[in-house]
C-alpha cells in the first residue's frame, strides 16, 4: 500500500507542488514541468542553470505540447526504431508469440520522433542524448548527436 507524505513524516514545509508549464525559481536553478502522455501520469522536466537549459523527457508517446526551443541539452526517449518495431511485431504475430509492440508504440517515443523533435527545436550547437532505448539482444544503442553534425550510431 502506498504511503502518504504525512505517513513518511515529511514536513509540509519541505513539500513543493509544481503546476504545469510554469517556471519556478530555486537557489541554484529554475525548473518547469510539462504533463506528457503515457499510460501513467508523467512529466517532462525543463532545467535552467545559469544560461544553460536542459529538457528531460522519457516514457511518453508525444512531445506535442512541450516547448523547448534552442535548449543546450535534450535528454529524450528514443525507445525503438519504427521499422524494427513493426518487423518485430510481424515476426511475433507469425510465430504466435506475445506481442507488446502495440503498447510500446502507443506509450513511448520512437527514435524517429525523438530526432524530429530535436531537429525542430535545437540550435546548431544543441546536444541530444537518446534515452530509454529498447535494445534487442545483439543490437546497438543509439548515441548522442549534435544538430550541426547529425546523428550517428556506435
Amino acid at each position: 500500500m502506498a504511503q502518504t507524505l504525512y505517513d513518511l513524516k515529511i514536513e509540509p514545509r519541505n513539500i513543493i507542488i509544481l503546476n504545469d508549464d510554469v517556471w519556478y525559481e530555486f537557489n541554484a536553478f529554475r525548473c518547469k514541468l510539462n504533463l506528457i502522455p503515457h499510460d501513467v501520469p508523467n512529466v517532462a522536466i525543463h532545467l535552467q542553470i545559469d544560461n544553460e537549459k536542459l529538457l528531460y523527457a522519457t516514457d511518453t508517446s508525444s512531445l506535442e505540447n512541450v516547448n523547448a526551443k534552442e535548449y543546450d541539452y535534450y535528454l529524450i526517449e528514443g525507445n525503438y526504431k519504427e521499422k524494427e518495431l513493426e518487423e518485430r511485431k510481424e515476426r511475433k504475430l507469425l510465430n504466435g508469440e506475445f506481442v507488446i509492440e502495440d503498447r510500446v508504440a502507443n506509450s513511448h517515443l520512437s527514435y524517429e520522433q525523438c530526432l524530429d523533435f530535436f531537429m525542430k527545436n535545437a540550435s546548431d550547437i544543441s546536444i541530444l542524448e537518446v534515452m530509454h532505448q529498447h535494445v534487442e539482444k545483439g543490437g546497438e544503442e543509439l548515441e548522442w548527436c549534435r544538430k550541426d553534425k547529425g546523428p550517428y550510431e556506435s
